[in-house]
């Protein structure tokens, strides 16, 4: 909790020591590893937390993997440390729940998955991410990816289900698609009321959406 005119300079604060007193790797514990994905997302670094799950030098997710790791430590310790009492634990884990809402952007918005968000982040230096939670409404799925300077986005959404949908744009010239229909342009929705267009808002354009399959191609990809 902090004053809301205070939230700005604390981000600032935060972002500045991850750069400079961690070199953007991770030095948390079970508590402050689970906040640190909601707190850097939800106040518009995605690409920071993201930054620091790759990183492949101690410590970290991606020093894990270099190391050999197919399941997540127990602590963040090197392989010959000597309070490592586990190499297949949970502990750690609040990066799968990253990846399933931000990285295919999956978040319920109310109890019973009856409204959802759905709201890709997409880094400049991956080409697809897929994923699919079997919610109690039914299966759920988003999966992004990037062909020939297009984004490809295919999301599944069950029946009795709602979702506030967020498509990535480049710029305000970009087109949207859904099966080769031209249903935004330009800057401007084109009048297929089916995909009840809202508004634009941090390069996304923003769709409700009822049960169904879609699939959304933007032209020039993010």
């Amino acid at each position: 909790m902090e004053p809301p005119n205070k939230r700005q300079s604390i981000m600032n604060s935060l972002i500045e020591a991850l750069k400079n007193e961690y070199d953007f790797h991770f030095d948390t514990g079970i508590i402050g590893t689970r906040y640190i994905f909601d707190v850097l997302t939800d106040n518009g670094y995605p690409e920071v937390i993201y930054k620091m799950i790759n990183q492949k030098s101690f410590p970290g997710y991606g020093y894990m993997i270099r190391e050999g790791a197919t399941t997540l430590w127990e602590r963040w310790e090197k392989l010959e440390g000597g309070g490592m009492n586990s190499h297949n634990h949970i502990m750690l884990g609040s990066v799968d729940t990253w990846f399933y809402k931000t990285l295919i952007g999956i978040k319920t918005v109310e109890p019973g998955w009856k409204v959802l968000q759905i709201k890709p982040y997409i880094p400049e230096d991956m080409e697809y991410a897929t994923g699919t939670i079997n919610s109690i409404k039914g299966t759920i799925s988003v999966s992004w990816e990037k062909l020939d300077k297009k984004l490809k986005i295919t999301i599944i959404i069950p029946v009795g289900v709602k979702a506030e949908t967020w498509i990535p744009i480049e710029n305000l010239e970009s087109e949207i698609k859904e099966n080769d229909y031209t249903i935004w342009k330009n800057g401007n929705e084109l009048g297929n009321t089916d995909f009840n267009y809202q508004k634009i808002a941090d390069k996304y354009v923003i769709f409700n959406l009822g049960s169904g399959h879609y699939q959304f191609l933007v032209k020039p990809t993010v």
